[in-house]
Protein backbone atom coordinates (compact mmCIF):
# COMPACT_ATOMS: atom_id res chain seq x y z
CA UNK A 1 0.00 0.00 0.00
CA UNK A 2 0.95 3.20 -0.83
CA UNK A 3 -0.10 6.68 0.81
CA UNK A 4 -0.17 10.31 0.57
CA UNK A 5 0.45 10.81 4.13
CA UNK A 6 3.80 9.45 6.14
CA UNK A 7 1.44 7.74 8.72
CA UNK A 8 -1.99 5.79 9.18
CA UNK A 9 -3.30 3.29 11.18
CA UNK A 10 -6.18 0.91 10.60
CA UNK A 11 -9.44 0.93 12.72
CA UNK A 12 -11.05 -1.83 13.97
CA UNK A 13 -12.85 -2.84 10.54
CA UNK A 14 -9.29 -2.64 9.07
CA UNK A 15 -10.21 0.46 6.88
CA UNK A 16 -7.17 2.96 6.37
CA UNK A 17 -7.90 6.15 8.38
CA UNK A 18 -5.95 9.20 8.55
CA UNK A 19 -5.97 10.26 12.19
CA UNK A 20 -6.50 8.15 15.45
CA UNK A 21 -8.25 10.44 17.15
CA UNK A 22 -10.66 11.82 14.65
CA UNK A 23 -11.21 9.07 12.61
CA UNK A 24 -11.01 10.77 9.84
CA UNK A 25 -11.10 8.21 6.94
CA UNK A 26 -8.13 8.45 4.24
CA UNK A 27 -9.68 9.79 0.62
CA UNK A 28 -10.15 6.60 -1.82
CA UNK A 29 -7.93 8.56 -4.20
CA UNK A 30 -4.94 8.40 -1.86
CA UNK A 31 -4.66 4.79 -1.85
CA UNK A 32 -3.19 2.15 -4.15
CA UNK A 33 -3.12 -1.27 -3.06
CA UNK A 34 -1.17 -4.13 -5.59
CA UNK A 35 -1.01 -8.50 -4.79
CA UNK A 36 2.47 -9.55 -5.52
CA UNK A 37 1.34 -10.71 -8.42
CA UNK A 38 0.60 -7.13 -9.90
CA UNK A 39 4.48 -6.35 -9.86
CA UNK A 40 5.29 -9.30 -12.42
CA UNK A 41 4.29 -9.30 -16.19
CA UNK A 42 2.15 -11.72 -17.82
CA UNK A 43 1.57 -13.51 -21.44
CA UNK A 44 -1.64 -14.05 -23.12
CA UNK A 45 -1.56 -17.92 -21.46
CA UNK A 46 -1.31 -16.46 -18.17
CA UNK A 47 2.13 -17.26 -17.61
CA UNK A 48 4.85 -14.65 -15.82
CA UNK A 49 7.13 -13.43 -18.04
CA UNK A 50 8.68 -10.01 -16.62
CA UNK A 51 9.08 -8.08 -13.99
CA UNK A 52 7.48 -4.47 -13.82
CA UNK A 53 7.37 -3.55 -10.41
CA UNK A 54 9.05 -0.23 -11.15
CA UNK A 55 6.11 0.81 -13.85
CA UNK A 56 3.61 0.20 -11.11
CA UNK A 57 5.39 1.92 -8.24
CA UNK A 58 6.02 5.08 -10.58
CA UNK A 59 2.66 4.45 -11.79
CA UNK A 60 1.30 4.76 -7.96
CA UNK A 61 3.57 7.59 -7.11
CA UNK A 62 2.29 9.87 -10.25
CA UNK A 63 -1.11 8.91 -8.95
CA UNK A 64 -0.56 10.19 -5.63
CA UNK A 65 1.25 13.37 -6.81
CA UNK A 66 -1.38 14.95 -9.11
CA UNK A 67 -4.88 15.43 -7.72
CA UNK A 68 -7.66 15.59 -10.60
CA UNK A 69 -5.46 14.60 -13.84
CA UNK A 70 -7.65 13.99 -16.60
CA UNK A 71 -7.16 12.75 -20.02
CA UNK A 72 -9.02 13.45 -22.94
CA UNK A 73 -9.71 10.67 -26.06
CA UNK A 74 -11.19 13.09 -29.05
CA UNK A 75 -13.82 11.47 -30.89
CA UNK A 76 -15.79 12.86 -33.87
CA UNK A 77 -13.60 11.64 -36.69
CA UNK A 78 -13.30 8.14 -37.10
CA UNK A 79 -10.70 7.89 -34.14
CA UNK A 80 -9.36 4.57 -33.06
CA UNK A 81 -10.97 4.54 -29.66
CA UNK A 82 -14.76 2.27 -30.00
CA UNK A 83 -18.29 3.22 -30.14
CA UNK A 84 -19.10 3.31 -26.68
CA UNK A 85 -18.08 5.07 -23.36
CA UNK A 86 -16.32 1.97 -22.30
CA UNK A 87 -14.46 0.81 -25.33
CA UNK A 88 -11.46 2.31 -26.17
CA UNK A 89 -10.34 -0.27 -28.77
CA UNK A 90 -7.10 0.14 -30.58
CA UNK A 91 -6.49 2.79 -28.05
CA UNK A 92 -7.02 0.37 -24.83
CA UNK A 93 -3.38 0.17 -23.83
CA UNK A 94 -2.71 3.83 -23.94
CA UNK A 95 -5.90 4.40 -21.89
CA UNK A 96 -4.53 1.57 -19.26
CA UNK A 97 -1.57 3.74 -19.10
CA UNK A 98 -3.29 7.15 -18.02
CA UNK A 99 -5.56 4.75 -15.62
CA UNK A 100 -2.49 3.59 -13.92
CA UNK A 101 -0.49 6.81 -13.58
CA UNK A 102 -4.28 7.87 -11.86
CA UNK A 103 -5.92 9.80 -14.71
CA UNK A 104 -9.15 10.53 -15.09
CA UNK A 105 -10.23 9.26 -18.44
CA UNK A 106 -13.13 10.28 -20.37
CA UNK A 107 -13.93 10.83 -24.22
CA UNK A 108 -14.33 14.01 -25.83
CA UNK A 109 -16.70 15.80 -28.92
CA UNK A 110 -15.10 19.95 -29.50
CA UNK A 111 -17.75 19.80 -31.76
CA UNK A 112 -20.23 20.20 -28.78
CA UNK A 113 -18.04 20.46 -25.93
CA UNK A 114 -15.42 23.18 -24.48
CA UNK A 115 -13.09 21.65 -21.73
CA UNK A 116 -12.19 24.13 -18.97
CA UNK A 117 -10.01 21.89 -16.98
CA UNK A 118 -7.18 23.15 -14.79
CA UNK A 119 -4.85 21.18 -13.68
CA UNK A 120 -2.82 18.75 -15.74
CA UNK A 121 -4.59 17.65 -18.57
CA UNK A 122 -3.70 15.67 -21.65
CA UNK A 123 -6.03 15.76 -24.97
CA UNK A 124 -5.03 12.61 -26.47
CA UNK A 125 -6.15 12.51 -31.10
CA UNK A 126 -5.40 9.05 -31.82
CA UNK A 127 -5.27 7.82 -35.40
CA UNK A 128 -8.34 10.15 -37.10
CA UNK A 129 -9.82 9.31 -40.18
CA UNK A 130 -11.00 12.76 -41.00
CA UNK A 131 -9.76 16.26 -40.06
CA UNK A 132 -10.87 18.47 -37.00
CA UNK A 133 -13.05 21.96 -37.87
CA UNK A 134 -11.45 24.90 -38.54
CA UNK A 135 -14.93 26.76 -38.59
CA UNK A 136 -14.79 28.04 -42.26
CA UNK A 137 -16.86 27.32 -45.18
CA UNK A 138 -14.55 24.43 -45.89
CA UNK A 139 -15.43 22.45 -43.21
CA UNK A 140 -18.21 20.06 -41.84
CA UNK A 141 -18.51 22.27 -38.19
CA UNK A 142 -18.76 26.69 -37.92
CA UNK A 143 -17.05 25.02 -34.47
CA UNK A 144 -13.63 25.72 -34.75
CA UNK A 145 -12.15 22.63 -33.11
CA UNK A 146 -8.56 23.68 -33.95
CA UNK A 147 -9.38 26.82 -32.36
CA UNK A 148 -10.52 25.17 -29.30
CA UNK A 149 -7.42 23.04 -29.11
CA UNK A 150 -5.06 26.41 -29.38
CA UNK A 151 -7.18 27.64 -26.77
CA UNK A 152 -6.70 24.32 -24.85
CA UNK A 153 -3.18 24.76 -24.98
CA UNK A 154 -2.81 28.27 -24.12
CA UNK A 155 -3.53 27.20 -20.05
CA UNK A 156 -0.24 25.68 -17.98
CA UNK A 157 0.12 22.08 -17.64
CA UNK A 158 -2.25 21.23 -20.88
CA UNK A 159 -0.91 18.87 -23.54
CA UNK A 160 -1.52 17.51 -26.65
CA UNK A 161 -0.80 14.30 -27.85
CA UNK A 162 -1.08 13.42 -31.96
CA UNK A 163 -1.32 9.72 -32.99
CA UNK A 164 -1.82 9.79 -36.46
CA UNK A 165 -3.23 6.90 -38.93
CA UNK A 166 -0.42 6.47 -41.60
CA UNK A 167 -3.05 5.65 -44.03
CA UNK A 168 -4.33 9.58 -43.63
CA UNK A 169 -2.39 11.42 -46.34
CA UNK A 170 -3.75 14.81 -45.39
CA UNK A 171 -5.35 16.24 -42.70
CA UNK A 172 -5.18 19.91 -43.23
CA UNK A 173 -6.43 21.65 -40.28
CA UNK A 174 -4.77 19.34 -37.81
CA UNK A 175 -1.39 19.48 -39.44
CA UNK A 176 -1.60 23.38 -39.72
CA UNK A 177 -1.98 23.23 -35.71
CA UNK A 178 1.00 21.39 -35.24
CA UNK A 179 2.94 23.36 -37.17
CA UNK A 180 2.23 25.94 -34.99
CA UNK A 181 4.41 24.63 -32.84
CA UNK A 182 6.76 23.81 -35.09
CA UNK A 183 6.20 20.36 -35.98
CA UNK A 184 5.69 19.33 -39.99
CA UNK A 185 3.86 16.60 -41.07
CA UNK A 186 4.69 14.63 -44.17
CA UNK A 187 3.01 12.73 -46.87
CA UNK A 188 5.93 10.22 -46.97
CA UNK A 189 6.79 7.35 -45.61
CA UNK A 190 10.05 6.35 -43.75
CA UNK A 191 11.83 3.22 -45.77
CA UNK A 192 14.80 1.60 -44.76
CA UNK A 193 16.74 -1.20 -46.42
CA UNK A 194 19.71 -1.55 -43.62
CA UNK A 195 20.05 -2.43 -39.95
CA UNK A 196 17.08 -0.82 -38.65
CA UNK A 197 14.50 -2.62 -40.68
CA UNK A 198 12.39 -5.16 -39.05
CA UNK A 199 10.78 -6.06 -42.74
CA UNK A 200 11.39 -7.05 -45.95
CA UNK A 201 9.89 -3.95 -47.79
CA UNK A 202 11.70 -1.68 -45.46
CA UNK A 203 8.72 -0.18 -43.76
CA UNK A 204 8.95 -1.58 -40.20
CA UNK A 205 12.44 -0.38 -38.89
CA UNK A 206 13.53 0.54 -34.85
CA UNK A 207 14.14 4.17 -33.74
CA UNK A 208 16.10 5.41 -31.37
CA UNK A 209 15.85 8.32 -29.28
CA UNK A 210 17.67 11.56 -30.09
CA UNK A 211 20.95 12.85 -28.42
CA UNK A 212 19.00 15.98 -26.52
CA UNK A 213 18.37 17.29 -23.28
CA UNK A 214 14.84 15.94 -23.25
CA UNK A 215 15.78 12.12 -23.83
CA UNK A 216 18.65 12.41 -21.61
CA UNK A 217 15.99 12.32 -18.86
CA UNK A 218 13.37 9.97 -19.74
CA UNK A 219 14.73 7.39 -22.37
CA UNK A 220 16.88 4.74 -22.35
CA UNK A 221 19.54 4.98 -24.65
CA UNK A 222 19.86 1.19 -25.52
CA UNK A 223 15.97 0.97 -25.71
CA UNK A 224 14.46 0.58 -29.36
CA UNK A 225 11.24 1.41 -30.34
CA UNK A 226 9.14 -0.43 -32.97
CA UNK A 227 7.60 2.04 -36.03
CA UNK A 228 5.23 0.56 -38.91
CA UNK A 229 4.89 2.55 -41.86
CA UNK A 230 5.67 5.90 -40.34
CA UNK A 231 5.17 9.29 -42.12
CA UNK A 232 8.12 11.68 -41.87
CA UNK A 233 7.91 14.29 -39.60
CA UNK A 234 10.19 17.55 -39.23
CA UNK A 235 10.67 20.06 -36.65
CA UNK A 236 12.06 23.43 -36.01
CA UNK A 237 14.13 23.88 -33.17
CA UNK A 238 13.65 27.81 -33.79
CA UNK A 239 9.77 27.16 -32.58
CA UNK A 240 11.02 25.12 -29.44
CA UNK A 241 10.53 21.65 -31.43
CA UNK A 242 12.72 18.58 -31.11
CA UNK A 243 12.93 15.27 -32.33
CA UNK A 244 12.52 12.34 -29.71
CA UNK A 245 13.03 9.51 -31.74
CA UNK A 246 15.02 10.16 -35.02
CA UNK A 247 15.33 8.25 -38.21
CA UNK A 248 17.52 5.90 -38.49
CA UNK A 249 21.16 6.81 -40.46
CA UNK A 250 20.24 3.98 -43.07
CA UNK A 251 16.70 5.37 -43.42
CA UNK A 252 15.20 7.85 -45.77
CA UNK A 253 11.62 9.58 -46.93
CA UNK A 254 10.06 7.32 -50.08
CA UNK A 255 8.45 10.56 -51.35
CA UNK A 256 9.75 14.42 -51.54
CA UNK A 257 10.18 16.13 -48.00
CA UNK A 258 9.13 19.71 -47.99
CA UNK A 259 11.10 21.16 -45.05
CA UNK A 260 13.20 24.62 -44.58
CA UNK A 261 16.53 24.91 -43.77
CA UNK A 262 15.93 25.00 -39.86
CA UNK A 263 13.98 21.77 -39.89
CA UNK A 264 15.57 18.30 -38.94
CA UNK A 265 13.21 14.70 -39.43
CA UNK A 266 12.03 12.41 -37.06
CA UNK A 267 9.78 9.86 -36.36
CA UNK A 268 8.60 10.96 -32.95
CA UNK A 269 8.38 15.40 -32.38
CA UNK A 270 7.80 17.17 -29.70
CA UNK A 271 7.77 20.87 -29.15
CA UNK A 272 6.62 22.77 -25.79
CA UNK A 273 4.84 26.71 -25.51
CA UNK A 274 5.54 29.51 -23.53
CA UNK A 275 2.71 28.37 -21.08
CA UNK A 276 4.49 25.34 -20.35
CA UNK A 277 1.67 23.26 -22.38
CA UNK A 278 3.23 20.77 -24.86
CA UNK A 279 2.51 18.81 -28.40
CA UNK A 280 3.70 15.54 -29.11
CA UNK A 281 3.07 14.07 -32.71
CA UNK A 282 3.69 10.48 -33.62
CA UNK A 283 2.39 8.47 -37.15
CA UNK A 284 2.74 5.20 -37.31
CA UNK A 285 0.08 1.93 -37.84
CA UNK A 286 -1.55 1.31 -34.51
CA UNK A 287 -3.24 -1.94 -36.01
Amino acid sequence: VIVKNDTYSKDSNGEYILDTITGEKIPESFIKTYSRNDFYAGNQQGYLNGLCADYKLTSAILSLCYTNAKAYFLKGHGEQIGSTDDDYSAASGLKKLFDDAGFITNKIDLSEETPNDSGLVVMVIYAPKTDISAGDEFSSSRVSEKEKLKEFLSSENHHLMILLDQSKAELKNLESLANDFGIGIESAKVRDSGAASLSVDGYTLAGAPTENSITDRVSNKTSKIVFESARVLTYDKSKGAAGIIELPKSASPDGKVSYTDDAETALLAFSRNESGSTVTVTSASFV
